[in-house]
Formats: structure tokens, sequence, C-alpha cells
């Protein structure tokens, strides 16, 4: 086992299958070769984000991928690997991704981590990085909070259409975090278009003419037992957190008359200003993925 064949990504070798069989083996997911192929494939990502290692009879034992969120800014993930896969395969994966997203000149390195994931919790504390963000995840029974009294506002909801494409790019490119995941209108434009849009059930929030908040439910293709629902995107304008009550109201009756009364849930940073104006509506919560970052400008 010590003579290890390492490996950087390259299309057309059934990298895909590899990496989705140890992602799925570690966390009970769905994810398929397809899924990742065409999100590399959509990325266009650098090759030496991805990195494999095998045994020296050609085993599969282990997978480390990078991803840029800006020019400052880039994940690391954990080094998932198979039971068999030694320790020092994983650190070696790891340590060489780290050295090469550093000799990038970045403000730091992120990753979001399961709550769960003990290990991989402390491996990462173990390597510098810090919990910045703690994340909860607030679960909603559609049926409990699709007539709660919310007070007489200044708000009004309806459900958006292809003609108010421009106003979903502009409340997009306002949102703090969609901002600085580095995503564009153009970007955005796309997505709203061929995406959201047209499966529907978007929900917009305005303070008369101007849009304050947006967003739309989702299946969860990944969700446990017979699914869940999850918020695809969310977009809000500064200073607008009060809105949440209402969107999320709105979105309990979309679902519902889609039928798809199924548990909604919305991840959010825990004691956040969104988080406790959603108290009111008792939804039931737990942790869910925390932030962890390692500073390189220090």
């Amino acid at each position: 086992m010590e003579n290890i064949r390492y490996e950087f990504y390259s299309p057309n070798k059934g990298y895909e299958e590899i990496q989705a069989n140890i992602f799925n083996r570690n966390t009970q997911r769905g994810v398929s070769a397809k899924d990742i192929e065409r999100k590399i494939t959509k990325t266009r990502k650098d090759p030496k984000l991805l990195r494999y290692a095998f045994s020296e009879e050609g085993k599969p034992l282990a997978y480390i991928q990078a991803s840029q969120v800006s020019s400052s800014v880039y994940y690391l993930g954990y080094p998932w690997c198979i039971p068999e896969c030694p320790s020092f395969v994983q650190e070696k994966l790891f340590i060489d991704m780290l050295e090469f997203l550093k000799a990038k000149d970045l403000d730091e390195i992120q990753y979001w981590l399961n709550a769960s994931h003990k290990e991989g919790i402390a491996f990462f504390e173990s390597k510098g990085f810090i919990q910045q963000i703690k994340g909860v995840t607030y679960k909603f029974n559609l049926q409990d909070i699709k007539d709660y009294p919310l007070e007489s506002s200044k708000y009004t909801t309806h459900l958006a259409t292809m003609e108010d494409v421009d106003l979903l790019v502009e409340i997009g490119t306002i949102d703090k975090e969609l901002q600085q995941a580095g995503l564009t209108g153009e970007w955005l434009k796309n997505y709203f278009e061929t995406k959201v849009l047209t499966d529907g059930h978007c929900i917009m929030v305005k303070d008369e003419d101007k849009i304050v908040c947006a967003s739309a439910p989702l299946r969860d293709p990944h969700g446990t037992e017979s699914n869940n629902i999850i918020l695809r995107f969310t977009a809000t304008r500064p200073g607008y957190e009060d809105v949440w009550p209402y969107l999320i109201v709105e979105i309990a009756k979309e679902c519902i008359k889609a039928e798809w009364d199924l548990p909604l849930h919305v991840n959010l940073e825990d004691e956040s200003k969104v988080a406790n104006f959603l108290l009111p509506l008792k939804p039931q919560i737990s942790e869910s993925y925390h932030l962890y970052v390692l500073n390189l400008k220090r």
C-alpha cells in the first residue's frame, strides 16, 4: 500500500464514477457521475483542483477537490476516502492541495462542513481552520404555517414570471451572499430564465414598486424518506430581513398548491436577523452546515 499513485483529473478516464462512489459511500448521498461531469464542464474546472489516489494495484483510495469562489477565496474540500485508505494518503492529498492554493495569494480558504461530520471538523480544525459561521436548519410543516396571522404591512407578494427576470437580477446583484459568491448579472439572468422561472414557483416580495426579497422552493433530490423542500436560491435587499415571514408563508402556500406537502428546510446562520425574524413561525431547529475558514491575510 506504500506505492501510491496520485493523478489529477482528466476527462474520459472514469474519474467521475470513482468520485461519485467514494462520496456517496461516505455521505449516503445519491450524486451521479453525470452530475459531477456536468459540473466540471460547466465551471471549466482546472484539472489541478481535482486529485485522486490509487493503490499500487490501481484501486481507488481517495480524492480531494477545490473550487474557486472569487479571485481571493477558494473552497478546499475534505479528502474523502474508502475505509482501507491509509491516513497518510488523506494527509498528502490535503496538504498538497492546500499548498497549491496558498501559492495563488488568496485572502482565505473555506469549506462548509456538516455538523454531524465530527471527523471532518476535527480534521479541519487540526489544520488551523476556524468556525466562522454556525449554520442551522429551520424545518417548517407547511400546513402549520400557511395560515400564520401576519400583521398587515406594506409588503406585497406575487408569483414571478419571465417578465420579472430583470427584477430578479436586480435583487440578485444586491444580495450580499450571492455577490460574495461572485455571481454576475449575466450568470444570474441565465439561471433565472433557464432554471428558476422555467420550473416556476418563484415568490417575489415588493415594498411598493421596489423588489426586496425573492426565493423559490425546490424538491431536494438528496432529501431523506419522501424528500424535503429546500430553497433553491434566496436574495434579500439589505435592511429588509423582516420580510422573511411573508416570504416563507407565501412559499408554503405555493408548495401546497403544487401538492408538495413536504417539510420545508431553510438553512440559515444561527442568530442572524433572518433567523430571528422566523422564530415566531415556531420551526424545528437543528444544526446543519458550518463554515470553516483559514485566514491567509493575518
